[in-house]
């Protein structure tokens, strides 16, 4: 069994696509939420500059 956690990410404030973390069942959830959610974040800071 697994799991994926997702999110999203914009261009300019305006959605543009997601990324996700494929992972066993009992992966560490908050661990795999917090890379996420920084690599959407820091994705859509360099997306947003061209």
């Amino acid at each position: 069994n697994c799991s994926l956690v997702t999110s999203e990410y914009s261009i300019k404030g305006k959605p543009a696509g997601a990324i996700g973390i494929l992972g066993p069942t009992r992966m560490d959830y908050p661990r795999m939420i917090s890379i996420a959610e920084y690599i959407s974040d820091k994705l859509s800071e360099i997306l947003s500059e061209f």
